[in-house]
């Protein structure tokens, strides 16, 4: 989903036309490498430059990010302002969790994307980044609602290739499975 807003420009969500995202608390559009000073580099992320939301007051330590329309695979990415640190992300379906992803995560060029695929749509994910990061940033927000293909909106090619890589897998067990019974 683009960051359409201009860089400074205070933002509440994000949407691809199909989907919106909206954010518990609004976040400052930024460009990495210009207003947001770095971000990681594929595999990893999608690409170096993003555009992306930033909460650049330090203050806040969670950040609710609620689909308008429930998703089986919802995901983005994540850098703290300064430092490394522990973040997780709380993938819900309304109150019930559907599990956590904890990552550690460098505030120089250090992005890692958070993602989740479940049979459970998915209605919100709780972000908590430690208010010693200084702040955060999230950039690549990506999901597969309204998808008839099972292929991701965003053409994310880190999802793209967990897909691959499961179908391979099977694959793989399928053919362990049909020499173990020859």
């Amino acid at each position: 989903m683009p960051v359409t807003a201009p860089n400074f420009a205070v933002s509440s969500s994000v949407t691809n036309g199909s989907q919106t995202v909206a954010f518990s608390a609004t976040l400052q559009a930024r460009t990495v490498p210009g207003s947001w000073a770095t971000w990681d580099s594929p595999p990893n992320t999608e690409g170096n430059k993003p555009r992306v939301l930033a909460e650049v007051t330090g203050t806040t330590s969670s950040l609710t990010l609620t689909l308008s329309v429930p998703a089986t695979t919802f995901g983005f990415e994540v850098e703290p302002n300064a430092g490394t640190h522990s973040i997780s992300a709380d993938f819900r379906s309304g109150t019930t969790s559907l599990g956590t992803i904890t990552r550690t995560v460098n505030g120089s060029s250090g992005a890692r994307l958070f993602a989740a695929t479940s049979t459970t749509p998915i209605t919100s994910v709780v972000l908590t980044v430690p208010v010693a990061a200084g702040g955060f940033a999230l950039a690549q927000v990506r999901t597969n609602a309204g998808v008839v293909t099972g292929i991701p909106a965003s053409g994310s090619a880190a999802l793209c290739s967990l897909a691959l890589l499961l179908s391979a897998t099977g694959a793989m067990l399928a053919r362990k499975r049909a020499d173990y019974q020859a």
